[in-house]
């Protein structure tokens, strides 16, 4: 299914548009982040209740067999695998989160964006400002919000890793049909060239997922930048759905 819509998208990606056509591939496009988003969660629960529970049982037998085990020698290997073990299902929780970040789906956007930024402070030296304005998020579709969520996790991961920054400053505004969002860091700043897509595409993969991912919401990337004067990315988004549309039309 993933691929066909794919090829749907791109089709309609490649002509002009009327009225109807603009409206049919808003469908295509919802359906094809949808049908993303419904293979990861899918892939998530796979790795949780088939790879991970069985990795759990592991750990559990290796610590029995080392506590049994009168040898300290072979305990201590015993201990060392255990170790080996956690990390891995540690790891592999940590993944499962990525693909399928339940927290929106139970608590909505707002809040899995305020447990990112704790998450954010508590592991590094940053500071975070965030606003967030959108009152009428519940009209939002759920893979629009995840969607959301991966390109803020994205920007905000390369302020911090590639920026070097110490201030973030995150907007997340929705107002009439239209949603803007701007991420700021006070960091080192880059010369951008002018052939911007040449530049993404030569050592920028995550920035290139981001632009897609904005791309296929129906949205355009900007992105400026300077040597010393820190990076500002924004973007806005048409926002559309069959509960917004009825909402508006009452």
């Amino acid at each position: 299914m993933y691929d066909e819509l794919q090829k749907e998208y791109q089709t309609r990606a490649n002509r002009s548009y009327g009225k109807d056509d603009i409206a049919i591939s808003k469908d295509v496009s919802q359906l094809l982040i949808e049908a993303q988003e419904e293979e990861k969660i899918r892939i998530a629960q796979y790795l949780h209740d088939q790879i991970l529970q069985s990795l759990i049982f592991l750990s559990r037998d290796l610590k029995r067999i080392g506590d049994n085990n009168p040898l300290l020698a072979e305990r201590e290997k015993l201990d060392f695998l255990v170790r080996n073990v956690n990390d891995t299902i540690y790891e592999i929780r940590e993944i499962c989160a990525e693909l399928y970040p339940s927290i929106i789906e139970d608590l909505g956007l707002r809040e899995a964006i305020r447990w990112y930024v704790r998450e954010i402070k508590e592991k590094r030296n940053v500071l975070i400002d965030w606003k967030y304005e959108m009152e009428d998020e519940h009209l939002l579709p759920f893979t629009t919000k995840v969607s959301l969520f991966r390109i803020i996790k994205e920007l905000v991961n390369n302020a911090l890793k590639h920026a070097e920054a110490e201030t973030i400053q995150l907007s997340l505004v929705l107002k009439n049909d239209t949603l803007t969002c701007e991420i700021s860091d006070d960091g080192k700043g880059i010369d951008v060239p002018i052939d911007f897509h040449a530049f993404l595409n030569g050592k920028h993969l995550g920035l290139v997922t981001v632009q897609k991912r904005i791309e296929h919401l129906g949205g355009s990337l900007s992105f400026h930048s300077a040597p010393g004067k820190g990076t500002r990315v924004s973007f806005e988004l048409p926002v559309w759905s069959k509960e917004w549309e009825h909402e508006q039309a009452n």
